[in-house]
Protein backbone atom coordinates (compact mmCIF):
# COMPACT_ATOMS: atom_id res chain seq x y z
CA UNK A 1 0.00 0.00 0.00
CA UNK A 2 1.63 3.32 -0.76
CA UNK A 3 2.40 6.14 1.76
CA UNK A 4 -0.71 8.21 2.27
CA UNK A 5 -0.84 11.78 4.64
CA UNK A 6 -2.95 11.45 7.46
CA UNK A 7 -6.17 13.02 6.81
CA UNK A 8 -8.91 14.13 10.01
CA UNK A 9 -11.58 12.31 8.86
CA UNK A 10 -15.63 12.02 10.45
CA UNK A 11 -18.21 9.11 9.21
CA UNK A 12 -21.60 10.32 10.43
CA UNK A 13 -24.41 7.77 10.98
CA UNK A 14 -28.06 8.12 11.28
CA UNK A 15 -29.99 5.62 13.70
CA UNK A 16 -31.12 3.38 11.01
CA UNK A 17 -30.52 -0.20 12.53
CA UNK A 18 -27.77 -1.65 10.72
CA UNK A 19 -25.87 1.90 9.24
CA UNK A 20 -23.80 1.74 12.96
CA UNK A 21 -22.04 -1.35 11.71
CA UNK A 22 -21.30 -0.19 7.79
CA UNK A 23 -19.65 3.29 9.26
CA UNK A 24 -18.20 1.16 11.93
CA UNK A 25 -16.36 -1.03 8.85
CA UNK A 26 -15.30 2.06 7.02
CA UNK A 27 -13.58 3.54 9.85
CA UNK A 28 -11.51 0.26 10.23
CA UNK A 29 -10.37 0.34 7.02
CA UNK A 30 -9.34 4.10 7.10
CA UNK A 31 -8.34 4.53 10.78
CA UNK A 32 -5.34 1.12 9.52
CA UNK A 33 -3.95 3.21 7.21
CA UNK A 34 -3.31 5.84 9.39
CA UNK A 35 -6.03 8.30 8.88
CA UNK A 36 -7.57 10.63 12.17
CA UNK A 37 -11.36 8.91 12.56
CA UNK A 38 -14.45 9.79 14.28
CA UNK A 39 -17.67 7.58 14.32
CA UNK A 40 -20.17 10.17 14.67
CA UNK A 41 -23.90 9.33 15.66
CA UNK A 42 -27.72 10.17 17.68
CA UNK A 43 -28.11 9.60 21.43
CA UNK A 44 -29.24 6.12 22.03
CA UNK A 45 -28.99 3.30 20.19
CA UNK A 46 -26.96 4.14 17.55
CA UNK A 47 -24.33 5.56 19.58
CA UNK A 48 -24.29 2.67 21.96
CA UNK A 49 -23.72 0.23 18.35
CA UNK A 50 -21.21 2.49 17.77
CA UNK A 51 -19.37 2.47 21.20
CA UNK A 52 -20.00 -1.10 21.68
CA UNK A 53 -18.36 -2.29 18.16
CA UNK A 54 -15.09 0.99 18.67
CA UNK A 55 -14.46 -0.82 22.16
CA UNK A 56 -13.86 -4.51 20.47
CA UNK A 57 -11.99 -2.97 17.73
CA UNK A 58 -9.49 -1.14 20.45
CA UNK A 59 -9.24 -4.45 22.16
CA UNK A 60 -8.25 -6.31 19.00
CA UNK A 61 -4.67 -7.12 17.47
CA UNK A 62 -5.04 -5.15 14.32
CA UNK A 63 -5.77 -2.16 16.07
CA UNK A 64 -3.77 0.47 15.21
CA UNK A 65 -5.16 3.99 15.53
CA UNK A 66 -7.92 4.77 17.96
CA UNK A 67 -10.92 5.60 16.76
CA UNK A 68 -12.98 8.24 18.79
CA UNK A 69 -17.09 7.77 19.18
CA UNK A 70 -19.00 11.68 19.28
CA UNK A 71 -22.70 12.29 19.77
CA UNK A 72 -24.33 14.31 16.97
CA UNK A 73 -27.85 14.98 19.58
CA UNK A 74 -31.20 13.59 19.72
CA UNK A 75 -33.05 12.20 16.71
CA UNK A 76 -37.26 11.94 17.41
CA UNK A 77 -37.10 8.90 15.10
CA UNK A 78 -40.67 8.73 14.16
CA UNK A 79 -40.43 5.06 11.98
CA UNK A 80 -37.61 3.34 10.22
CA UNK A 81 -37.18 1.41 6.69
CA UNK A 82 -37.17 -1.95 8.35
CA UNK A 83 -40.21 -3.52 6.87
CA UNK A 84 -41.89 -5.78 9.23
CA UNK A 85 -44.52 -7.86 9.44
CA UNK A 86 -43.05 -9.81 6.34
CA UNK A 87 -45.57 -8.46 2.93
CA UNK A 88 -45.13 -10.72 -0.23
CA UNK A 89 -44.74 -8.31 -3.12
CA UNK A 90 -45.45 -10.97 -5.70
CA UNK A 91 -49.34 -10.59 -4.14
CA UNK A 92 -50.03 -7.59 -4.72
CA UNK A 93 -53.02 -6.97 -6.94
CA UNK A 94 -51.89 -5.46 -10.54
CA UNK A 95 -55.09 -4.67 -11.35
CA UNK A 96 -55.54 -2.73 -8.53
CA UNK A 97 -52.05 -0.96 -9.00
CA UNK A 98 -52.95 -0.24 -12.68
CA UNK A 99 -56.56 1.20 -11.46
CA UNK A 100 -55.11 3.10 -8.63
CA UNK A 101 -52.51 4.74 -11.36
CA UNK A 102 -55.31 5.96 -13.18
CA UNK A 103 -58.39 7.31 -10.97
CA UNK A 104 -56.63 7.56 -7.56
CA UNK A 105 -54.89 10.94 -7.96
CA UNK A 106 -53.09 10.56 -4.37
CA UNK A 107 -51.82 7.12 -4.85
CA UNK A 108 -47.82 6.78 -4.17
CA UNK A 109 -46.70 3.20 -3.46
CA UNK A 110 -43.36 4.60 -3.38
CA UNK A 111 -43.24 5.18 0.06
CA UNK A 112 -39.56 5.96 0.23
CA UNK A 113 -39.04 8.45 -1.18
CA UNK A 114 -41.81 10.33 1.82
CA UNK A 115 -39.92 8.03 4.13
CA UNK A 116 -36.34 9.96 3.09
CA UNK A 117 -37.74 13.18 4.22
CA UNK A 118 -39.54 11.96 7.80
CA UNK A 119 -35.72 10.31 8.76
CA UNK A 120 -34.38 13.73 7.67
CA UNK A 121 -37.27 15.80 9.78
CA UNK A 122 -36.18 13.53 13.03
CA UNK A 123 -32.74 14.52 12.53
CA UNK A 124 -33.23 18.42 13.18
CA UNK A 125 -31.60 18.07 16.53
CA UNK A 126 -28.14 17.53 15.34
CA UNK A 127 -27.90 20.10 12.46
CA UNK A 128 -26.49 22.93 14.39
CA UNK A 129 -23.81 20.46 16.07
CA UNK A 130 -22.92 18.78 13.03
CA UNK A 131 -22.29 22.60 12.05
CA UNK A 132 -19.74 23.03 14.33
CA UNK A 133 -18.12 19.52 14.14
CA UNK A 134 -17.90 19.74 9.92
CA UNK A 135 -15.18 22.32 10.18
CA UNK A 136 -12.35 20.48 12.35
CA UNK A 137 -12.32 17.91 9.73
CA UNK A 138 -10.52 17.31 6.08
CA UNK A 139 -13.32 14.86 5.23
CA UNK A 140 -17.01 13.95 6.34
CA UNK A 141 -18.89 10.48 4.99
CA UNK A 142 -22.71 10.54 5.78
CA UNK A 143 -24.46 7.29 5.58
CA UNK A 144 -27.36 8.25 3.17
CA UNK A 145 -30.08 7.72 6.29
CA UNK A 146 -28.30 11.59 7.19
CA UNK A 147 -26.48 12.86 4.32
CA UNK A 148 -29.34 15.54 3.63
CA UNK A 149 -28.34 16.84 6.95
CA UNK A 150 -24.96 16.47 7.07
CA UNK A 151 -24.60 18.18 3.67
CA UNK A 152 -26.83 21.03 4.17
CA UNK A 153 -24.76 22.05 7.21
CA UNK A 154 -21.58 21.87 4.48
CA UNK A 155 -23.24 23.79 2.18
CA UNK A 156 -24.81 26.63 5.26
CA UNK A 157 -21.80 26.70 6.68
CA UNK A 158 -19.63 27.56 2.92
CA UNK A 159 -22.47 30.31 2.52
CA UNK A 160 -22.10 32.05 5.70
CA UNK A 161 -19.12 32.37 5.03
CA UNK A 162 -17.30 32.03 1.79
CA UNK A 163 -13.34 32.15 3.34
CA UNK A 164 -14.45 28.62 5.25
CA UNK A 165 -12.36 25.64 4.33
CA UNK A 166 -15.48 23.43 4.64
CA UNK A 167 -13.92 19.42 3.78
CA UNK A 168 -15.86 17.72 1.07
CA UNK A 169 -18.92 15.42 1.74
CA UNK A 170 -19.24 12.00 0.74
CA UNK A 171 -22.82 10.27 0.77
CA UNK A 172 -22.24 7.06 2.02
CA UNK A 173 -24.72 4.41 0.34
CA UNK A 174 -24.27 0.80 2.62
CA UNK A 175 -27.31 -0.39 -0.28
CA UNK A 176 -26.30 -1.97 -3.56
CA UNK A 177 -25.75 0.53 -5.78
CA UNK A 178 -28.93 2.19 -6.93
CA UNK A 179 -28.54 4.64 -10.40
CA UNK A 180 -31.98 5.62 -10.32
CA UNK A 181 -31.22 7.63 -6.98
CA UNK A 182 -28.82 9.62 -9.67
CA UNK A 183 -30.17 9.10 -13.00
CA UNK A 184 -33.95 10.56 -13.50
CA UNK A 185 -36.21 7.89 -15.21
CA UNK A 186 -33.40 5.10 -15.33
CA UNK A 187 -35.15 1.45 -15.30
CA UNK A 188 -33.20 -0.58 -18.06
CA UNK A 189 -31.91 -2.98 -15.10
CA UNK A 190 -33.22 -4.72 -12.04
CA UNK A 191 -32.99 -2.19 -9.80
CA UNK A 192 -33.05 -2.63 -5.23
CA UNK A 193 -35.72 0.14 -4.53
CA UNK A 194 -38.56 0.36 -6.30
CA UNK A 195 -42.11 2.12 -6.47
CA UNK A 196 -43.86 -0.74 -7.31
CA UNK A 197 -42.96 -3.72 -4.61
CA UNK A 198 -43.28 -6.64 -7.25
CA UNK A 199 -41.48 -5.45 -10.08
CA UNK A 200 -37.99 -6.33 -7.82
CA UNK A 201 -39.07 -9.52 -7.77
CA UNK A 202 -38.16 -10.42 -11.19
CA UNK A 203 -34.67 -10.53 -13.12
CA UNK A 204 -34.76 -7.88 -16.38
CA UNK A 205 -36.96 -8.69 -18.95
CA UNK A 206 -34.78 -11.37 -21.07
CA UNK A 207 -35.46 -12.98 -17.86
CA UNK A 208 -39.32 -13.58 -17.86
CA UNK A 209 -38.85 -14.69 -21.18
CA UNK A 210 -36.52 -17.57 -20.58
CA UNK A 211 -38.88 -18.51 -17.91
CA UNK A 212 -41.83 -18.97 -20.19
CA UNK A 213 -42.92 -21.54 -22.40
CA UNK A 214 -42.79 -20.98 -25.97
CA UNK A 215 -42.33 -18.10 -28.35
CA UNK A 216 -45.05 -16.21 -27.71
CA UNK A 217 -45.57 -15.96 -24.25
CA UNK A 218 -42.09 -15.43 -23.90
CA UNK A 219 -42.72 -12.10 -26.00
CA UNK A 220 -45.92 -11.27 -23.52
CA UNK A 221 -43.66 -11.87 -20.68
CA UNK A 222 -41.15 -9.39 -21.98
CA UNK A 223 -43.68 -6.81 -23.15
CA UNK A 224 -45.65 -7.08 -19.93
CA UNK A 225 -42.57 -6.33 -17.67
CA UNK A 226 -41.05 -3.56 -19.63
CA UNK A 227 -44.60 -1.91 -18.69
CA UNK A 228 -44.25 -2.18 -15.15
CA UNK A 229 -40.60 -1.05 -15.12
CA UNK A 230 -42.37 2.09 -16.90
CA UNK A 231 -45.28 1.93 -14.47
CA UNK A 232 -42.10 2.05 -11.71
CA UNK A 233 -40.47 4.77 -12.77
CA UNK A 234 -43.58 6.77 -13.33
CA UNK A 235 -44.34 6.61 -9.72
CA UNK A 236 -40.41 6.33 -8.60
CA UNK A 237 -40.08 10.61 -10.42
CA UNK A 238 -43.29 11.23 -9.03
CA UNK A 239 -42.79 10.27 -5.44
CA UNK A 240 -39.29 11.96 -5.61
CA UNK A 241 -41.13 15.10 -6.75
CA UNK A 242 -43.91 14.93 -4.30
CA UNK A 243 -41.27 14.52 -1.39
CA UNK A 244 -38.45 17.42 -2.90
CA UNK A 245 -41.35 20.27 -1.41
CA UNK A 246 -40.89 18.88 1.77
CA UNK A 247 -36.86 18.62 1.65
CA UNK A 248 -37.09 22.66 0.46
CA UNK A 249 -38.75 23.89 3.24
CA UNK A 250 -36.45 22.23 5.36
CA UNK A 251 -33.91 23.75 3.37
CA UNK A 252 -35.33 27.66 3.20
CA UNK A 253 -35.00 27.62 6.98
CA UNK A 254 -31.64 26.63 6.96
CA UNK A 255 -31.19 29.60 4.56
CA UNK A 256 -30.25 27.89 1.49
CA UNK A 257 -31.84 27.76 -1.81
CA UNK A 258 -34.36 24.82 -3.19
CA UNK A 259 -33.24 21.44 -4.64
CA UNK A 260 -36.31 20.03 -6.00
CA UNK A 261 -35.98 16.78 -5.78
CA UNK A 262 -35.39 15.68 -2.48
CA UNK A 263 -32.60 13.38 -1.09
CA UNK A 264 -32.65 12.44 -4.60
CA UNK A 265 -30.33 15.38 -5.25
CA UNK A 266 -28.09 14.94 -2.88
CA UNK A 267 -26.63 11.40 -4.48
CA UNK A 268 -26.23 14.10 -7.54
CA UNK A 269 -24.52 16.80 -6.56
CA UNK A 270 -22.35 14.85 -3.97
CA UNK A 271 -19.43 12.80 -3.89
CA UNK A 272 -21.07 8.83 -3.61
CA UNK A 273 -19.22 5.63 -2.41
CA UNK A 274 -21.89 2.95 -2.48
CA UNK A 275 -21.62 -0.89 -1.63
CA UNK A 276 -22.62 -3.39 -4.05
CA UNK A 277 -20.87 -1.80 -7.12
CA UNK A 278 -19.99 -5.56 -8.36
CA UNK A 279 -20.95 -9.01 -9.29
CA UNK A 280 -23.41 -10.59 -8.08
CA UNK A 281 -24.50 -7.43 -6.25
CA UNK A 282 -25.72 -5.67 -8.88
CA UNK A 283 -26.72 -6.39 -12.91
CA UNK A 284 -23.84 -7.13 -15.24
CA UNK A 285 -23.54 -3.86 -17.67
CA UNK A 286 -25.46 -1.69 -15.22
CA UNK A 287 -24.65 1.92 -15.48
CA UNK A 288 -22.07 3.34 -12.99
CA UNK A 289 -22.75 7.23 -12.49
CA UNK A 290 -19.36 9.72 -12.74
CA UNK A 291 -20.05 10.89 -9.37
CA UNK A 292 -19.97 7.27 -7.84
CA UNK A 293 -17.36 5.13 -6.81
CA UNK A 294 -18.48 1.26 -6.15
CA UNK A 295 -17.09 -1.18 -4.24
CA UNK A 296 -18.14 -4.73 -3.76
CA UNK A 297 -18.19 -4.80 0.31
CA UNK A 298 -16.26 -3.49 3.14
CA UNK A 299 -14.37 -6.25 5.63
CA UNK A 300 -13.83 -5.58 9.13
CA UNK A 301 -10.29 -5.53 10.26
CA UNK A 302 -10.97 -7.53 12.85
CA UNK A 303 -13.83 -5.71 15.00
CA UNK A 304 -14.97 -8.59 16.69
CA UNK A 305 -13.85 -12.41 17.00
CA UNK A 306 -15.81 -15.47 18.26
CA UNK A 307 -15.01 -15.38 22.00
CA UNK A 308 -18.23 -14.60 22.70
CA UNK A 309 -19.45 -18.41 21.14
CA UNK A 310 -16.80 -20.30 21.86
CA UNK A 311 -17.98 -22.18 25.35
CA UNK A 312 -20.80 -23.16 23.27
CA UNK A 313 -18.67 -24.21 20.41
CA UNK A 314 -16.86 -26.38 22.86
CA UNK A 315 -19.21 -27.29 25.38
CA UNK A 316 -21.63 -28.71 22.89
CA UNK A 317 -18.67 -30.18 20.30
CA UNK A 318 -20.50 -28.11 17.60
CA UNK A 319 -19.44 -29.63 14.40
CA UNK A 320 -21.18 -27.19 12.01
CA UNK A 321 -23.87 -24.71 11.79
CA UNK A 322 -26.87 -23.48 10.23
CA UNK A 323 -27.14 -19.64 10.77
CA UNK A 324 -30.09 -17.75 10.83
CA UNK A 325 -30.36 -13.41 11.28
CA UNK A 326 -33.16 -11.41 9.86
CA UNK A 327 -31.74 -8.13 10.98
CA UNK A 328 -31.70 -5.55 13.91
CA UNK A 329 -35.20 -4.50 12.84
CA UNK A 330 -36.41 -7.98 13.60
CA UNK A 331 -40.38 -8.68 14.20
CA UNK A 332 -40.57 -11.90 13.88
CA UNK A 333 -44.02 -13.35 13.58
CA UNK A 334 -45.45 -16.63 16.11
CA UNK A 335 -46.21 -18.36 13.21
CA UNK A 336 -42.61 -17.82 12.17
CA UNK A 337 -41.10 -18.48 15.19
CA UNK A 338 -42.46 -21.72 15.49
CA UNK A 339 -40.97 -22.46 11.69
CA UNK A 340 -37.81 -22.15 13.10
CA UNK A 341 -38.23 -23.86 16.54
CA UNK A 342 -39.61 -27.37 14.37
CA UNK A 343 -36.11 -26.40 12.34
CA UNK A 344 -34.16 -26.98 15.17
CA UNK A 345 -35.63 -29.86 16.14
CA UNK A 346 -35.53 -31.83 12.67
CA UNK A 347 -31.91 -30.92 13.28
CA UNK A 348 -31.50 -32.20 16.69
CA UNK A 349 -29.92 -35.48 15.68
CA UNK A 350 -27.76 -34.55 12.68
CA UNK A 351 -23.95 -32.96 13.10
CA UNK A 352 -25.43 -29.33 12.69
CA UNK A 353 -26.80 -26.80 15.41
CA UNK A 354 -28.71 -24.31 14.95
CA UNK A 355 -27.56 -20.64 16.04
CA UNK A 356 -30.52 -17.82 15.90
CA UNK A 357 -29.71 -14.00 16.31
CA UNK A 358 -32.37 -12.29 17.79
CA UNK A 359 -32.61 -9.42 20.30
CA UNK A 360 -32.68 -9.99 23.90
CA UNK A 361 -36.29 -7.80 23.71
CA UNK A 362 -37.59 -10.36 20.93
CA UNK A 363 -36.30 -13.23 22.90
CA UNK A 364 -38.06 -12.35 25.92
CA UNK A 365 -41.09 -11.73 23.64
CA UNK A 366 -41.02 -15.16 21.91
CA UNK A 367 -39.47 -17.24 24.76
CA UNK A 368 -43.10 -18.78 25.36
CA UNK A 369 -42.92 -20.24 21.71
CA UNK A 370 -39.92 -21.66 21.80
CA UNK A 371 -40.83 -23.10 25.30
CA UNK A 372 -44.06 -24.32 24.11
CA UNK A 373 -42.25 -26.66 21.34
CA UNK A 374 -38.79 -27.37 22.49
CA UNK A 375 -39.36 -27.73 26.46
CA UNK A 376 -37.79 -26.02 29.09
CA UNK A 377 -34.50 -23.79 28.21
CA UNK A 378 -31.29 -25.68 28.77
CA UNK A 379 -28.77 -22.71 29.91
CA UNK A 380 -29.18 -18.58 30.08
CA UNK A 381 -26.99 -16.35 30.36
CA UNK A 382 -26.17 -12.65 29.58
CA UNK A 383 -28.62 -12.23 25.90
CA UNK A 384 -28.66 -16.02 25.31
CA UNK A 385 -30.43 -19.08 25.99
CA UNK A 386 -29.89 -22.66 24.73
CA UNK A 387 -32.76 -25.45 24.18
CA UNK A 388 -31.78 -28.82 22.97
CA UNK A 389 -28.33 -29.64 25.03
CA UNK A 390 -27.41 -27.02 23.44
CA UNK A 391 -27.87 -27.66 19.73
CA UNK A 392 -30.01 -24.85 19.62
CA UNK A 393 -28.44 -21.33 20.82
CA UNK A 394 -30.56 -17.57 20.95
CA UNK A 395 -28.01 -14.85 20.87
CA UNK A 396 -28.64 -11.13 21.06
CA UNK A 397 -24.61 -10.50 20.22
CA UNK A 398 -23.89 -12.61 17.74
CA UNK A 399 -20.10 -11.72 15.82
CA UNK A 400 -21.60 -11.78 12.15
CA UNK A 401 -19.05 -11.12 10.17
CA UNK A 402 -16.36 -13.25 11.47
CA UNK A 403 -18.77 -16.21 12.24
CA UNK A 404 -19.38 -16.43 8.69
CA UNK A 405 -15.93 -16.30 8.10
CA UNK A 406 -15.13 -19.00 10.15
CA UNK A 407 -15.76 -21.75 7.74
CA UNK A 408 -17.78 -23.77 10.41
CA UNK A 409 -21.70 -21.98 8.52
CA UNK A 410 -22.64 -24.29 5.78
CA UNK A 411 -25.95 -22.68 5.89
CA UNK A 412 -27.23 -18.92 6.46
CA UNK A 413 -30.92 -18.12 7.09
CA UNK A 414 -30.78 -14.09 5.99
CA UNK A 415 -33.88 -11.81 5.36
CA UNK A 416 -31.03 -10.51 3.00
CA UNK A 417 -30.04 -7.00 3.78
CA UNK A 418 -27.36 -5.76 2.44
CA UNK A 419 -25.22 -6.44 4.86
CA UNK A 420 -25.38 -9.88 5.75
CA UNK A 421 -25.64 -10.57 1.80
CA UNK A 422 -22.11 -8.85 1.52
CA UNK A 423 -20.56 -10.99 4.41
CA UNK A 424 -22.32 -14.12 3.58
CA UNK A 425 -21.20 -13.78 0.18
CA UNK A 426 -17.26 -13.31 1.63
CA UNK A 427 -17.84 -16.21 3.55
CA UNK A 428 -18.64 -18.65 0.72
CA UNK A 429 -21.71 -19.55 2.70
CA UNK A 430 -25.10 -20.47 0.68
CA UNK A 431 -28.43 -18.93 1.69
CA UNK A 432 -31.82 -19.57 2.39
CA UNK A 433 -33.35 -16.22 1.69
CA UNK A 434 -36.26 -15.11 3.55
CA UNK A 435 -36.71 -10.84 2.77
CA UNK A 436 -38.83 -8.52 4.19
CA UNK A 437 -38.74 -5.14 2.24
CA UNK A 438 -36.57 -2.82 1.04
CA UNK A 439 -33.58 -3.49 -0.94
CA UNK A 440 -34.51 -7.36 0.46
CA UNK A 441 -36.30 -8.67 -2.25
CA UNK A 442 -33.87 -7.15 -5.40
CA UNK A 443 -30.99 -9.15 -2.90
CA UNK A 444 -32.39 -12.08 -3.05
CA UNK A 445 -33.12 -12.23 -6.71
CA UNK A 446 -29.30 -11.75 -7.29
CA UNK A 447 -28.69 -14.85 -5.40
CA UNK A 448 -31.15 -16.98 -6.83
CA UNK A 449 -29.40 -15.86 -10.24
CA UNK A 450 -25.78 -16.29 -9.16
CA UNK A 451 -26.84 -19.62 -8.08
CA UNK A 452 -26.24 -19.32 -3.87
CA UNK A 453 -29.45 -19.57 -2.41
CA UNK A 454 -32.64 -20.91 -2.32
CA UNK A 455 -36.07 -19.02 -1.76
CA UNK A 456 -37.45 -20.01 1.84
CA UNK A 457 -42.00 -19.96 1.69
CA UNK A 458 -43.95 -17.65 3.09
CA UNK A 459 -43.79 -17.61 6.87
CA UNK A 460 -41.17 -19.70 6.94
CA UNK A 461 -43.15 -23.03 6.29
CA UNK A 462 -41.98 -26.23 5.53
CA UNK A 463 -38.38 -24.48 6.71
CA UNK A 464 -36.65 -27.68 7.95
CA UNK A 465 -37.59 -29.20 4.56
CA UNK A 466 -35.81 -25.85 2.81
CA UNK A 467 -32.87 -26.39 5.04
CA UNK A 468 -32.16 -29.71 4.66
CA UNK A 469 -32.51 -29.30 0.45
CA UNK A 470 -30.24 -26.65 1.11
CA UNK A 471 -27.55 -27.95 2.80
CA UNK A 472 -27.72 -31.47 0.29
CA UNK A 473 -27.16 -29.03 -2.84
CA UNK A 474 -23.72 -29.24 -3.71
CA UNK A 475 -24.62 -26.92 -6.50
CA UNK A 476 -25.28 -23.78 -3.92
CA UNK A 477 -21.96 -24.84 -2.22
CA UNK A 478 -19.36 -24.84 -4.72
CA UNK A 479 -20.95 -21.60 -6.91
CA UNK A 480 -20.86 -19.60 -3.24
CA UNK A 481 -16.62 -20.93 -2.74
CA UNK A 482 -16.02 -19.71 -6.08
CA UNK A 483 -18.33 -16.51 -5.37
CA UNK A 484 -15.70 -15.86 -2.16
CA UNK A 485 -12.79 -16.92 -3.86
CA UNK A 486 -13.62 -13.82 -6.40
CA UNK A 487 -14.58 -11.67 -3.89
CA UNK A 488 -11.17 -12.21 -1.47
CA UNK A 489 -9.08 -10.34 -4.92
CA UNK A 490 -11.33 -7.55 -5.22
CA UNK A 491 -9.61 -4.49 -3.04
CA UNK A 492 -12.05 -2.38 -2.18
CA UNK A 493 -9.95 -0.98 0.70
CA UNK A 494 -7.41 0.40 -1.84
CA UNK A 495 -10.68 2.03 -3.62
CA UNK A 496 -11.32 3.85 -0.39
CA UNK A 497 -8.79 5.55 0.39
CA UNK A 498 -7.34 6.44 -2.94
CA UNK A 499 -11.34 8.13 -3.29
CA UNK A 500 -10.46 9.89 0.05
CA UNK A 501 -6.95 10.88 -0.86
CA UNK A 502 -8.49 12.23 -4.34
CA UNK A 503 -11.13 14.33 -2.32
CA UNK A 504 -8.45 15.54 0.14
CA UNK A 505 -6.16 16.57 -2.48
CA UNK A 506 -8.92 17.81 -4.51
CA UNK A 507 -10.15 20.14 -1.79
CA UNK A 508 -6.38 21.12 -0.98
CA UNK A 509 -5.87 22.64 -4.69
CA UNK A 510 -9.61 24.08 -5.04
CA UNK A 511 -8.25 26.30 -1.52
CA UNK A 512 -4.91 27.23 -2.77
CA UNK A 513 -6.34 28.51 -6.09
CA UNK A 514 -8.97 30.50 -4.19
CA UNK A 515 -6.30 32.07 -2.03
CA UNK A 516 -4.48 33.59 -4.73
Amino acid sequence: MTNRSPKKILIVTGDCPSHPYACCKLATVLAEHHHEVTLAGPNGISLDRLQSEMKVYHNSANSKNKIKVESIGNVSTVVHCNVRPVINPQEYSPFQIIYNTIFNRIYNPFGIADLFEQVMDDQIGTYDNLKRMIPNYDLVYAVHSCAATVCDAAEALQQEDPTLSVPPCVVFSSLPYESSFIYNGLWNKPRSLVALPHVATYSWPKNAVKSSKGFVRGIIAYLVQLFWMWLDTYHTERAWKKAGKRNDIRRAERGLLPVFEGNRYYWKAYPVLSLGGVDPYMVDGDIIADNATVVGSIRSTETSDLKRLHDWLIRTRVDKIVYASFGTGTQLSEEEVTNLAKLALSLQDTRYSLLLSLQKSQQERLRHVFDRILGPVDRVGSGFCEFLSGKFRIDDNVPQENLLLSKKVDLFISHLGFGGFIEGVNGGVPFVCYPSGCDQWFNVERVVDAGIGIKAKPQMKDLDETVFDALGNASLRHKSYELATKAAKFDSSKIILDMADDLCDGATESSDADSL
